[in-house]
């Protein structure tokens, strides 16, 4: 059968109106509509229509020419305007010819010349100029798959290649050429096809039979059946049958039992068909263990009912459901698996109950009990975990749970849940909730060995990072109180941690930058300078954009021997090219001003000193004695 190419195709509306459609580069629709072709350039929408035949040929008369003046036509006349207003025809002669179909030939070694500016790259244009055209080199192709419809694709090509020209497989002659008779065939050229041997013998081998195949082993199975055989007939079906003990064939195939009686023994009594076994029978007692020392997995359920299982050996178990349970002795969990997983596991699960659910409702515990000095067995410390949100203050359903620590504290020695010493939930460790007005001090988080490093440390949210607070090992009894304010606490340090920055009396420093800011926030300064002329100059930053924080304090101290040495204080050291402000305080009875960072720098003499404090963005608080 032939193979017929067929290409996408729609109406015009489908191809211009709304979106339309656009084709890929290269690719051919058809026009329903106009039966006619478009090509697609793969951005034009509708693609380019191509016209037909019937629109691209003109009239065969000259009915629609006005003002023509023909006389005489005759063959190779062609209709030349005369520059006014008519057309005559003209006989064409020399090196072109034009025949009676409008064939126009140039003659041979003849060229076309003086066309007045025309060259060998241009061509000639309707309105008489040459132009050179435009070569966009744009070179189309369709790759494999890419025919619309029913794509033509190259395995399509490779058949078609391998399938002859004219080929025609009905042709009786093409196909007795491709046919070669075998043995006893003799093959006709009108295409008919006979036996030359009518007496050949055909044979079939063993279990060459198509579709069930009768087999060797199926001759001999058949070979060992009787003529006639019938296993529904009484005679021969009793006559293949031995009766063994206590049974009876009869002639007709009825098999009957011969009454074997069965009695019981010493302790076993029959009653009709069940033995019973007698209850002075049942009293076993020092069996020892079962199954060599250990009851298997295969030997199924032990329902004790009300009664005890008592051990004074090890209990192993798995998956386990156990009652009011005493165990004298240790109690391992074991688990063996991965160390992924977070085995063994203490199940204490509350299922149900009166009250389960409610807010504030005990799900377990540990108790720890002993005896007290007069032997009376005492709760010492419970471990409890509490239901502290059971799904009405948390979305979708979650819950939120607190552990509690409650130890005795030399009173009924019973614990309570409710006030507890300690307890931990999402929020964090909470201590001392028994005592919220303030009159006890039961609680306190106590930390050991100070001198050793101990304290408490907080950690970045990205972990790479701590703040760690210590208490230097106590000689004494010491408090710290916090105050009720809201705030940073701010911590006062000597900047180095002595007298210039930590260079002593011999090493004054010259410059404090704003990376000494940074670094040394809320510290004093000590200026010790035994050179006269040796000064400190400070390079103010600026706050809110240098990175010192607003609240943030530094003191400077001018304790130089040298009454020619002095602290300046640079107030437009900083890079930013803002203005900043300056609110000086004059401790020592002087007037109180505010002044710019572009104004002339504050100096502080000997014995002078002042407080710098990070008032806010671009404000310096300025407060001392001995400066001007």
């Amino acid at each position: 059968m032939a193979t017929a190419v067929q290409n996408r195709r729609g109406t015009a509306a489908q191809h211009d109106d709304g979106t339309g459609f656009t084709g890929l580069e290269g690719e051919l629709t058809v026009d329903t509509t106009n039966d006619t072709v478009r090509v697609h350039d793969g951005s034009t929408k509708g693609g380019h229509r191509l016209a037909k035949l019937s629109e691209a040929q003109g009239s065969t008369t000259l009915s629609a020419l006005t003002d023509t003046t023909i006389a005489s036509p005759a063959s190779g006349h062609i209709l030349i305007h005369d520059g006014s207003d008519s057309f005559d025809n003209k006989a064409i002669s020399g090196a072109i010819t034009i025949d009676a179909n409008g064939a126009t030939t140039l003659a041979s070694g003849q060229a076309l010349s003086n066309l007045g500016g025309g060259s060998g790259s241009t061509f000639l244009r309707k309105d008489g100029t040459f132009a050179t055209p435009t070569d966009t080199n744009t070179t189309y192709s369709i790759q494999d798959g890419e025919l619309s419809q029913n794509n033509f694709t190259d395995a399509d090509h490779s058949k078609l290649n391998a399938i002859e020209a004219g080929a025609d497989v009905t042709d009786t002659t093409n196909v007795v050429a491709a046919l070669t008779a075998g043995n006893n065939i003799a093959i006709a050229g009108d295409g008919t096809i006979s036996a030359t041997d009518t007496n050949t013998t055909y044979s079939v081998q063993d279990g060459e039979l198509s579709q069930n195949n009768f087999t060797d082993a199926d001759h001999t199975k058949l070979n060992g059946i009787e003529a006639s055989a019938d296993v529904t007939d009484a005679t021969n079906v009793v006559a293949a049958l031995t009766a063994g003990t206590n049974i009876a064939i009869a002639g007709d195939g009825t098999i009957s039992s011969t009454n074997t009686q069965y009695t019981g023994g010493t302790g076993l009594t029959l009653s009709s068909t069940t033995f019973n076994v007698d209850a002075a029978q049942t009293q076993i007692t020092s069996v020892g263990a079962l199954d060599a020392g250990s009851i298997t997995s295969g030997f199924g359920n032990i329902n004790n009912g009300a009664s005890s299982i008592t051990t004074t050996g090890n209990l192993y178990a798995g998956s386990t459901t156990l009652g009011a349970t005493t165990i004298n002795g240790s109690l391992q969990v074991k688990s063996v698996t991965a160390d992924s997983d977070f085995k063994p596991e203490i199940l204490l699960k509350r299922d149900g109950g009166v009250n389960a659910g409610d807010d504030g409702d005990v799900l377990g515990a540990l108790v720890f009990e002993g005896d007290n000095f007069e032997g009376t067995q005492k709760v010492y410390a419970r471990i409890g975990v509490a239901i502290k949100d059971d799904g009405t203050g948390v979305i979708n359903g979650q819950v939120k749970g607190e552990i509690k620590f409650a130890c005795a504290a030399g009173d009924d020695g019973a614990p309570d849940y409710e006030t507890p010493s300690a307890r931990i939930d999402h929020q964090g460790i909470h201590t001392n909730e028994n005592v919220i007005d303030g009159t006890g001090n039961k609680n306190f988080f106590h930390t050991h060995n100070c001198g050793s490093g101990g304290g408490l440390k907080f950690h970045s949210n990205d972990g790479n990072h701590t703040t760690t607070i210590k208490a230097k090992n106590p000689s004494a009894d010491q408090e710290i109180t916090i105050p009720n304010v809201t705030g940073d606490i701010v911590l006062a340090s000597i900047a180095g941690g002595s007298i210039n920055g930590g260079g002593g009396t011999g090493s004054a420093k010259t410059a404090w930058s704003v990376s000494d800011f940074v670094a040394n926030p809320n510290s004093i300064y000590i200026h010790y300078n035994a050179v006269n002329g040796d000064d400190l100059t400070v390079g103010m930053p600026f706050i809110g954009v240098d990175a010192v924080t607003v609240g943030s304090t530094f003191k400077f101290i001018n304790a130089s021997p040298q009454s020619g040495s002095t602290i300046i204080l640079d107030l437009d050291a900083f890079t930013h090219s803002g203005t900043q402000y300056y609110a000086l305080i004059k401790l020592d009875g002087g007037t109180n001003s505010t002044i710019l960072s572009n104004a002339s720098n504050l100096v502080i003499s000997v014995g002078g000193q002042v407080t710098l404090t990070a008032a806010a963005a671009g404000v310096w608080l300025v407060d001392g004695i001995g400066y001007a």
